[in-house]
């Protein structure tokens, strides 16, 4: 899954960026799997990727993922 940051209400990453960048990632060698359903997923994390409770670093996101749903 390949989401863009909220940095706030007002302000988010365009989502033709998100998915150029989620289309160059599964081309060529060293490619990896993107999945669609952003909204999907983002509902399904909720709270924790509000725009102000989103994990800004890899390590916070590993945190996150470490916890029991």
């Amino acid at each position: 899954m390949i989401l863009g940051r909220r940095q706030a209400s007002d302000y988010e990453t365009r989502s033709e960026f998100v998915e150029c960048v989620g289309e160059r990632m599964t081309r060529g060698e060293g490619a990896i799997s993107v999945f669609p359903g952003k909204q999907e997923f983002i509902d399904a994390m909720f709270p924790w990727f509000e725009p102000r409770t989103a994990p800004l670093r890899t390590g916070d996101l590993e945190q996150l993922m470490a916890e029991e749903l």
